[in-house]
């Protein structure tokens, strides 16, 4: 919404999405094809799309590889064959999180489980295109929003302050 007021923005989500204020397109990460890119042309990419479940990666490793890292490579190819010129990666806070505290902005990256490591692998794709592409990788630590699932920090924290619970 906060974008609206100032671009045109354009999604792309891997199922039909109603009930979202913004034209959408589907557009899969795992197809290989490249006809099956959506026929749109942008400034920039803002790609926020992965398996970010860590329990997930860990338990379907090949699917994490094949969506956050093959993935990389497709919207690549994608950014690539519509003259997109400009790609903000959200990556995680995590790729650093073995590096020791307090992690600084120049930290190489210590993946500590599969999916951190196959976001470092994705920035590492983005870096290598990047004669071709501006990017910028934005690695967040605990996300969180309305639709924030069960099992996550800042959820979790909250659940217990509302129940009353000394946190740590």
């Amino acid at each position: 919404e906060k974008l609206k007021s100032s671009f045109t923005v354009i999604g792309l989500a891997r199922r039909a999405v109603s009930k979202t204020p913004i034209t959408t397109y589907q557009y899969d990460l795992t197809t290989l094809d490249a006809g099956s890119f959506p026929d749109i042309t942008a400034d920039a990419c803002i790609m926020l799309s992965s398996i970010t479940d860590i329990k997930v990666c860990e338990e379907k490793p090949l699917d994490a590889f094949e969506v956050n890292v093959v993935g990389m490579i497709r919207t690549v190819r994608f950014l690539k064959a519509r003259n997109v010129r400009q790609l903000i990666y959200f990556s995680t806070g995590t790729v650093c999180s073995g590096t020791g505290l307090p992690i600084r902005e120049d930290c190489l990256p210590e993946p500590p489980n599969l999916y951190s490591l196959t976001k470092s692998l994705a920035e590492q794709v983005a870096k290598y295109h990047s004669t071709n592409l501006q990017t910028l990788v934005v690695r967040p630590f605990f996300v969180y929003g309305p639709r924030t699932r069960g099992q996550r920090l800042i959820f979790n924290l909250i659940n217990e302050i509302a129940a009353g619970k000394n946190i740590k």
